[in-house]
């Protein structure tokens, strides 16, 4: 493996002892400026599908990669907030990442609500879920899909279905990651209903990305049932 891929992979997977000093400066300055803590994503969060819900448009088909620098900007964030013991946290999910990259993944297959009156047309198709498969990929260009996707091993850790769309967008993708990994989450929200009734559906994933190369370009591969989609996006800096 050249020595330039070895050293970008290292970037996404090695957690130091401490958060990094600049990203976390970065986290602090967003939540100073009164921004939300999802602005800290940035490129570590591909989004793949919008709802329009009455309002605005929400992300709810997206994947998050947590890397040192977002965990760094996360904790920075927390931190200008009240949150004093970010070490703790990033110990934590440091030790638990052991130089992994761990990935969150969720779709959704939601109703249309009608932009006049608000109506609902049962558009969502929940039984596309049944069965889902994801690859990943890494590419020089942009425009190019990669020469090969990995499939991914899922670990199905959210699955949610109702009868009206705010019934299965209660929880933040932070809540749910940290039911079953160290990610140091926002406050919890209602936990998500065990009935399975209706036409909206939420699934979340999470996986470990495979080897990293020094492509500046991933891609998602995802099938559900028979259709197919491709997702190319730029790979986060850190």
């Amino acid at each position: 493996m050249p020595l330039l891929s070895t050293m970008v992979g290292l970037v996404l997977t090695s957690f130091g002892e401490r958060p990094i000093a600049d990203e976390l400066k970065a986290g602090a300055r967003l939540a100073a400026y009164g921004k939300g803590i999802d602005r800290v994503l940035g490129l570590n969060r591909v989004v793949f599908g919008s709802w329009f819900n009455g309002e605005r448009m929400l992300n709810v088909d997206h994947a998050v990669i947590m890397t040192p620098g977002l965990l760094s900007r996360w904790l920075g964030h927390q931190q200008a907030c009240g949150d004093k013991d970010i070490q703790s946290s990033w110990t934590k999910f440091a030790a638990q990442a052991k130089g992994r990259t761990i990935v969150f993944i969720r779709l959704a297959t939601l109703n249309t609500l009608d932009l006049t009156d608000g109506d609902e047309s049962e558009t969502g198709q929940p039984e596309l879920f049944d069965d889902v498969r994801i690859g990943f990929g890494q590419s020089p260009n942009r425009r190019a899909d990669p020469a090969r996707f990995v499939g991914l091993t899922l670990q199905r850790v959210q699955d949610v279905q109702g009868r009206h769309p705010h019934e299965v967008l209660k929880t933040s993708w932070d809540q749910v990651v940290s039911r079953y990994i160290a990610w140091p989450a926002s406050p919890n929200a209602d936990p998500d209903s065990p009935i399975r009734w209706g036409k909206n559906r939420l699934v979340g994933f999470i996986a470990e990305l495979p080897s990293l190369s020094d492509s500046r370009y991933g891609a998602f591969r995802i099938q559900t049932g028979s259709a197919i989609r491709t997702i190319r996006f730029e790979m986060p800096k850190s």
